[in-house]
Parts: structure tokens; C-alpha cells; sequence
């Protein structure tokens, strides 16, 4: 599997399992809201790992009262979702040796705006499908063993069908 960093996740996993508290990562992004019209409604400044700042940009679809200018919250959500999966399923499939040409991910969902407009209670979201394009001469059943693992290890696949708790605190 081309470009994965095998030695930086070795090196990784071998100086935390001296230590394991470096196997828990504390992940934060501030969201910013826009006060000027002309721009997409929210941004955030990001640190990547290389020292680098990225900044993202956010805005709703006219009918959610954006201007549709920028992604909207809900496709960062399925980018990150699609993104973390396709990552721990391409890595996985390194470390089984499988010859992978080519890789990509859609993820898709229905959304049920009731909720958000405060017209019923009705789940905003019933399912979400994500569909893997993998060109391999791997055998399929050796692509759906690297799948199941991926959905046992992938965080984002945890967070979306676990519960966990929500705080939100106003300063």
C-alpha cells in the first residue's frame, strides 16, 4: 500500500506501549462564527501535525440559512467519517500485504431536516452508507477480512455507533 507511514506508526506504537498514556490523543478544533456576510458563516484554524495552520471554512445551504458557499457542517462530518475509515482500512490492508492499485470511499446519507427545524422529533439521520472502490487482484475475501477490521479499529466507525457522552459548557 503506497503512501502510509509505516515507520512513524511502529515507532508510535512502540514508544507507547512503555508508556500507554500516549495511546490517548487529546483532539480539539475551535469553530469560529463569521460576523462578516460576504464569507462562509464559520472557520477554524487548525495546527497540523508538520507545524503547519490550515484554515477551514463552513457554510449551511441557503435553506439552513447559509449562502452554500463552503461545505456544510454535515458533509465535514461524512469527510471526516469516510476519511478516518478509508485511512484505517487502507492501513490495514498494508499490514496484510494486500496490493491495493487503487482506493476511494463515498460516504452518503439522507438528511431529515424536521428535527433541526423543530417541526417533529424524527431522526435527522436513519443510516449512513459508505461504499469502498477498491481495485485490487487481491481475492474479494481477503478485501472483506481488511473491511470487518477496519470497522473493528476505524475511531470514527466507533464514535458513530457508540454512545458517548456530550457535554457542552457556555463561558
Amino acid at each position: 500500500m503506497k503512501n502510509i507511514n509505516t515507520k512513524g506508526i511502529q515507532k508510535y506504537i512502540e514508544e507507547a506501549k512503555d508508556n500507554p498514556e500516549l495511546f490517548k490523543r487529546k483532539m480539539q478544533v475551535q469553530v469560529k462564527w463569521e460576523m462578516d456576510e460576504n464569507l462562509p458563516q464559520m472557520y477554524s484554524e487548525m495546527e497540523i501535525p508538520s507545524g503547519t495552520k490550515v484554515v477551514v471554512k463552513c457554510d449551511s445551504a441557503p435553506f439552513m440559512g447559509g449562502k452554500g458557499i463552503a461545505p456544510n457542517p454535515l458533509q465535514y462530518c461524512l469527510f471526516g467519517m469516510a476519511s478516518c475509515f478509508l485511512a484505517t482500512f487502507a492501513t490495514v490492508a498494508h499490514e496484510r500485504g494486500l496490493n491495493i492499485k487503487s482506493l476511494s470511499i463515498t460516504a452518503e446519507n439522507i438528511v431529515n431536516l424536521k428535527r433541526p427545524f423543530g417541526i417533529s422529533d424524527e431522526p435527522v439521520v436513519e443510516k449512513i452508507k459508505m461504499t469502498i472502490n477498491v481495485e485490487s487482484e487481491n481475492k474479494p475475501e481477503d478485501i472483506e477480512s481488511a473491511k470487518k477490521i477496519a470497522m473493528e479499529r476505524c475511531p470514527a466507525v466507533w464514535c458513530i455507533t457508540n454512545p458517548i457522552p456530550l457535554e457542552v459548557v457556555i463561558k
